[in-house]
């Protein structure tokens, strides 16, 4: 008598083709995730540092002297005209200790010469705000933004 043999499950062979497939599709997908999340983390960094340069620039458009900017307040040299300001801030934004700093945000301001033969009563003056990471100096900025406000002659320099 012959014995037939039935076929209910897998053979070993079977098995193991399946486990290594799923080794190595589950390789590709945890390299999706911490791509992802490096990813994230960028984009979370600038959203932070888009809102920050934003915030400076707005309040120096509403009529905020530069001198009396709080990211200003420890820094060694005033910004004038011409110049730049270099201050070393921490992740929540606040000046820091240059070896604490997460970013570095380089301001300048400049005047901005008026159009030959137009008569003004005023000045426009514009303050720039580079962002970028403390530790990759030799980096393009993160974050670079260009704002104008227009002052009178009877008002002093912004």
């Amino acid at each position: 008598m012959k014995k037939v043999r039935s076929r209910n499950g897998f053979t070993l062979a079977e098995l193991i083709m399946a486990v290594a497939l799923l080794v190595l599709f589950s390789t590709f997908i945890v390299k999706m995730f911490v791509q992802a999340d490096k990813i994230t983390k960028k984009a979370q960094d600038l959203d932070q540092v888009v809102a920050f340069s934003s915030d400076l620039a707005d309040q120096w458009r509403a009529g905020q002297e530069v001198k009396t900017m709080p990211i200003l307040a420890g820094a060694d040299q005033n910004l004038e005209s011409g110049s730049r300001v270099t201050v070393p801030v921490n992740r929540d934004f606040q000046p820091c200790a240059p070896d604490q700093a997460r970013y570095m945000v380089v301001m300048a301001l400049t005047e901005l010469t008026p159009v030959g033969g137009t008569a003004s009563a005023g000045r426009l003056w514009q303050i720039q705000i580079e962002v970028s990471y403390a530790d990759a100096v030799d980096q393009p900025p993160i974050y670079n933004l260009k704002a104008g406000r227009y002052k009178t002659d009877t008002e002093e320099q912004p």
